[in-house]
């Protein structure tokens, strides 16, 4: 297994235009309908982009900026229900891509027993992130998602080309509002009351 770390979450924005993150019903729809998990391996540079929807992404991204929500989120009622019946998570992989599709993977131990679950992506990231459990990539995984292998050095312009070569397969509209790609924490967060500075 190859270990990962969330290297950073990227949303599609109007070009030129400033939006904020997490700002609400008024920008929500700016932003794109998907999300982009970048999972960086921890030995060297490439990256495996995985498409998750809005949620997902966002609550991800507010993991990364140490932020949670005045009430529990499915991901922190997750933790806390392992937490209560003393079951661990030991660690978390995205396991293969299956036509177009990744699956992922979380052992969780209990009672001196280690069980695997079958999870989203999305999910099983979200749920290590809460509960500080490491991520893996197989290395199956990882040459099999060649193609969609990402360097630091050029994420938005990999990210373009492989959401032109699948808008085209699956002969997608054009959009109307020319966007580009960002990490999230290049945009302006919006002064939303259900977010607070995560606990330490």
């Amino acid at each position: 297994m190859i270990e990962v770390t969330v290297h950073d979450v990227m949303l599609r924005a109007p070009k030129g235009e400033e939006v904020e993150w997490l700002a609400g019903p008024r920008t929500r729809g700016k932003l794109g309908f998907m999300r982009v998990v970048l999972l960086k391996e921890q030995a060297g540079d490439r990256i495996v982009p995985i498409w998750v929807g809005p949620f997902d992404g966002d609550t991800l991204a507010m993991s990364l900026a140490g932020l949670s929500t005045t009430r529990p989120f499915p991901f922190d009622l997750m933790a806390n229900l392992l937490k209560v019946s003393s079951t661990k998570v030991e660690k978390v992989a995205v396991t293969s891509l299956r036509d177009d599709i990744y699956y992922a993977t979380i052992w969780a131990k209990t009672r001196n027993r280690v069980r695997e679950v079958d999870a989203r992506p999305s999910d099983a990231i979200n749920l290590a992130l809460r509960v500080k459990a490491p991520i893996f990539v197989t290395p199956e995984l990882m040459e099999q998602a060649n193609r969609l292998l990402l360097t630091p050095d050029h994420i938005p312009d990999g990210l373009e080309a492989i959401r032109r070569k699948y808008a085209k397969k699956r002969q997608a509209p054009l959009e109307e509002t020319e966007r580009e790609w960002r990490s999230f924490r290049s945009m302006p967060r919006g002064d939303v009351t259900w977010i607070k500075p995560a606990e330490k």
